[in-house]
């Protein structure tokens, strides 16, 4: 049995916090460090929603979140970026093999206006299993440098941004799942953005603008001089 967190467990020194053990939750909970946190064991979110904020993440061998609920990754230094499937010292990274220790209802990734980083330039595909939001509305920008797969059928890309933009430099490809993305987007590459993954029928994919000046819904080149071609694959 794990010990039962909820509310907010807070610690506010520089250094690493570590968390051994088991941890069930007991309620929504905010655990933050202003240094690294460090999680061992395995964490039982059930349909709660888990905040985890601190400049770094590390997550042992034996560790797991898991369950029905929200698991939020934001930086304590709110000007810090974020690095799903790589590992940079001055990002809280979340490795490929991070990600396969989160088994969760949704994930949710951002907040602040540090960057948003998907794998790196000419690197590996980032696999991604639950619904990924990244909220980028106060003013950061979502880089996607490496193919991102998701691979269950409710596993969704929904990207929230200020219109600071949403850079695409790589395939995304879900399936069966909605992409959505509320922001200006640009194209650093030819791309594909595809819900038809694993030979599934497909599902809406939106770029959404919300106000008639808003340069959110717009999608350019990165360089006048180098048109790059989107290609969108929704299915029927």
């Amino acid at each position: 049995d794990g010990t039962g967190y909820s509310g907010a467990l807070r610690n506010s020194s520089s250094n690493s916090a570590s968390y051994a053990g088991n941890i069930t939750l007991a309620g929504d909970t905010t655990i933050s460090s202003a240094g690294t946190l460090g999680l061992s064991g395995t964490v039982d979110i059930g349909d709660r929603d888990l905040l985890l904020r601190a400049n770094g993440l590390s997550l042992g061998p034996q560790a797991r979140v898991s369950g029905a609920g929200v698991l939020t990754l934001t930086t304590e230094d709110p000007t810090r970026q974020i690095l799903i499937g790589g590992a940079k010292d001055d990002a809280l990274s979340l490795s490929t093999a991070d990600i396969g220790k989160i088994q969760v209802g949704g994930l949710r990734i951002g907040q602040g206006t540090g960057a948003v980083r998907v794998g790196v330039q000419g690197g590996s595909a980032v696999t991604v299993t639950a619904p990924l939001l990244v909220d980028i509305s106060s003013g950061g920008r979502l880089y996607i440098e490496a193919p991102l797969v998701f691979t269950g059928a409710a596993s969704s890309l929904s990207v929230f941004g200020s219109g600071s933009t949403t850079y695409i430099n790589a395939d995304v490809t879900t399936s069966g799942a909605e992409i959505y993305i509320e922001d200006r987007v640009v194209l650093g590459a030819d791309v594909t953005l595809s819900t038809t993954g694993s030979q599934s029928p497909g599902a809406p994919i939106r770029i959404a603008r919300l106000l008639p000046n808003d340069n959110r819904g717009t999608v350019d080149s990165d360089s006048a001089n180098s048109p790059r071609r989107l290609t969108l694959s929704a299915g029927t």
